[in-house]
């Protein structure tokens, strides 16, 4: 059993289509954030870095990947980083290396493509969803026209892993709305809207987490429209949420999707958003390693080391999912959430 840490290489991008994000720290200096990359905690990645080299795609040359004992790739999304792990693929091919979160497999999680990847799993509905270049308002309804799509859809911005701009378009008198989009010349998205409100009236949304160890659940949101945030919420919203989270009996449905998807999606570690429809039900909104999971933002005050329980399960598979992959000794230092 190995006792240190071999060489190892960390794989990182410069993004191609969001911009760098800069908050300054309480002494005053910038922590300078970069868009979907595969959300560690601060203290995992100073641990794993102890002796590794950070190389920043595309700039890195393959005999500096043919000297690394393990590889782990950071850069989670397929359209941010589209044509950055095309190239990441092709260095690393022949590669004996294992490398955590393989360039490869983050097209699968395309929204375009996941949807058809997904296709087929038992309680799991997953809407149509295209990617298309719109450089005039007369290519929005062509496309819905084109593809079949059927009102409402749903319209956003391509690489966005947030509700910014997300834009629901019912008939054919909304397409004026897309008017507060930045769409001009970019990528947009079409998806096809599903009601997945439940017998109650309430939108239900869970976050799957996908190691190859376990299948977990990090939280349930209730909100009031199909829009669910995690805003700060208190009181009986809590505390249903955290009853639907811990329920045993309804894991087994998120069990049974996620197994499944990990065999059609061999990445290491990602997060799949769902809705509920009803007991046996779920809509497909995302799935991909760019998900947020290790951070506590926008936990409630309220019940907050219930949500941190998860949130705690959720690190401890990930570390597992790290040192299995990579055969390195990393210390498994918890974050302290709050």
């Amino acid at each position: 059993m190995k006792t240190s840490i071999e060489p190892g290489v960390i794989l990182r991008g410069v993004p191609e289509v969001n911009t760098l994000i800069a908050k300054l720290q309480p002494d005053g200096s910038p922590n300078i954030g970069l868009p979907n990359m595969f959300p560690l905690f601060p203290i995992m990645e100073k641990e794993i870095r102890k002796n590794a080299k950070v190389l920043w795609l595309p700039n890195v040359k393959r005999e500096q990947l043919e000297r690394a004992r393990w590889i782990v790739n950071l850069c989670a999304d397929a359209d941010e980083y589209e044509n950055t792990m095309q190239i990441a693929e092709q260095l690393l091919d022949g590669i004996e290396a294992p490398v955590f979160n393989h360039p490869r497999y983050i097209p699968l999680t395309r929204r375009d493509v996941v949807w058809k990847v997904l296709e087929g799993i038992e309680g799991l509905i997953t809407p149509q969803c295209t990617r298309f270049l719109a450089n005039h308002p007369d290519d929005f309804p062509k496309v819905f026209r084109e593809m079949g799509f059927e009102y409402p859809v749903i319209i956003r911005p391509y690489a966005l892993q947030t509700g910014r701009y997300q834009t629901l378009i019912r008939s054919d008198e909304d397409w004026t709305k897309i008017d507060k989009i930045p769409w001009g010349g970019t990528f947009m998205y079409m998806t096809q809207w599903v009601d997945f409100s439940n017998e109650n009236g309430d939108w239900v949304k869970s976050r799957i987490v996908v190691t190859p160890e376990d299948i977990g659940l990090r939280h349930t949101l209730i909100g009031g429209d199909w829009q669910v945030h995690a805003e700060q919420r208190l009181g009986t919203r809590v505390d249903r949420e955290i009853a639907r989270t811990q329920t045993p009996s309804r894991w087994q449905h998120f069990r049974k999707i996620g197994e499944e998807a990990r065999k059609r999606i061999p990445l290491d570690t990602f997060g799949i958003d769902v809705g509920w429809k009803s007991q046996s039900e779920t809509v497909l909104f995302e799935a991909n390693a760019a998900m947020s999971i290790l951070s506590q933002g926008h936990t409630p005050e309220y019940r907050r080391l219930d949500f941190a329980t998860n949130i705690h399960r959720s690190e401890d598979q990930i570390w597992n999912a790290l040192i299995n992959k990579t055969g390195q000794p990393f210390r498994k230092i918890p974050e302290k959430l709050f």
